[in-house]
């Protein structure tokens, strides 16, 4: 489990991060390729490529989602990551189905936002994870893997999907980048973040968040906590999701 052994908590980052250049590789730099070669306008395919990145301008609010709502049993963050993944999964493969031509550009905007989504949410899941489990004197070398993973898959994927674009087409390209992504998953799902956690919801289990505090407060209170870093503060009530219950149904945290 990540707890116990700092070369897992690196190798995973790495795994993670490293996943994250693919939707960025290819619609940052194969997409804006590929209707160059067939004509399209330079104005037509900034336009692809500003609004297949808007997603990463709406980290805020997955940052907002991913700290406030989890499944306590399966880990803090992990479930986040890997629920990332599985969408990714499936936006990659309509992508491969649906195979628009160079000059679709409304199509080829609409791909790249929506794969683009996914991995922004799994980013700020990751960055959460990384702050949460790693210790003080490894931090300097997960800000390098953190910028270094991402780069390292940003050209991974487009050296692969745009030899492949450009043999086989567009189905082939996006659907050979499912690959890693799904390899993200089964890693995900088989390594704990604690001791007693569970793979999947299935499973039995137990959070070592036992119990989280939670009450109303004034408008100030909560500035005085956002500020402080205090993740709950007030009435100390039992979280139903740290039981071995079963229950696995989604609930805010603060």
């Amino acid at each position: 489990m990540l707890s116990d052994s700092n070369r897992l908590r690196f190798l995973i980052l790495f795994v993670f991060y490293l996943n994250q250049g693919g939707g960025f590789g290819f619609f940052g730099f194969v997409i804006p390729a590929w209707p160059t070669v067939n004509g399209v306008s330079t104005g037509t395919i900034a336009t692809v490529v500003s609004l297949s990145a808007v997603p990463w301008s709406l980290k805020f609010v997955g940052g907002f989602l991913v700290d406030r709502y989890t499944v306590l049993p399966m880990g803090r963050w992990r479930v986040w990551i890997v629920g990332a993944q599985i969408a990714l999964v499936a936006m990659l493969i309509v992508a491969a189905i649906l195979s628009p031509l160079p000059d679709e550009i409304v199509l080829l905007t609409g791909l790249g936002f929506l794969v683009n989504l996914p991995v922004v949410l799994q980013e700020v899941g990751v960055d959460s994870l990384a702050i949460d489990i790693m210790q003080q004197d490894e931090r300097p070398v997960a800000v390098g893997v953190m910028f270094g993973a991402p780069t390292f898959g940003i050209e991974l994927t487009t050296g692969l999907s745009g030899w492949l674009l450009s043999r086989y087409g567009f189905t082939i390209a996006i659907a050979s980048l499912v690959l890693l992504p799904t390899a993200t998953i089964l890693f995900g799902l088989a390594i704990a973040e604690r001791d007693g956690e569970r793979n999947l919801p299935s499973e039995q289990g137990a959070s070592p968040y036992s119990q989280c505090e939670c009450t109303s407060k004034k408008l100030a209170d909560a500035a005085h906590r956002f500020v402080s870093g205090d993740a709950c503060d007030g009435l100390s009530i039992p979280h139903p999701l740290a039981s071995d219950s079963g229950n696995t149904s989604w609930l805010p945290l603060r």
